[in-house]
């Protein structure tokens, strides 16, 4: 969970962390002669959520936000992010009624968890607990 940039209505973005890693990264002006210098850069490797837009949330609906993985075809369906940017982690509560699905995320990744057997399907959406 970290905080969103967009006017989107909502506070947060959601994401589901996959591995944390440290990379090594040249830094050099172009065009230049300067010999560039290394800096380690912390990341944190995750598939997004997005909330969905047509499902009514909030204190006044008497709901909970809903969200889902971003579809893999989608370029930003994964990213890399500062781990200095987590708030925190959100407890997601799979919507059970609205069954799973094998389209959100390609049917080999990664950012699938639990038995090998829960593997090709994931919820097709998940409330956030407030």
């Amino acid at each position: 969970m970290m905080l969103s940039e967009e006017s989107s209505g909502h506070p947060f973005v959601y994401a589901r962390a996959i591995g944390f890693f440290h990379l090594y990264c040249a830094h050099a002006p172009f065009n230049s002669n300067i010999a560039p210098q290394f800096q380690r850069m912390d990341v944190a490797w995750v598939p997004w959520f997005a909330l969905d837009s047509n499902y009514k949330y909030g204190f006044t609906a008497r709901r909970l936000p809903r969200i889902s993985f971003v579809g893999h075809t989608d370029p930003s369906a994964f990213g890399l992010v500062d781990p200095r940017l987590i708030l925190r982690g959100a407890n997601l509560i799979p919507a059970f009624v609205d069954g799973t699905t094998e389209d959100l995320l390609a049917p080999s990744s990664m950012a699938r968890q639990g038995t090998a057997e829960d593997k090709l399907t994931d919820y097709c959406f998940y409330y956030v607990n407030m």
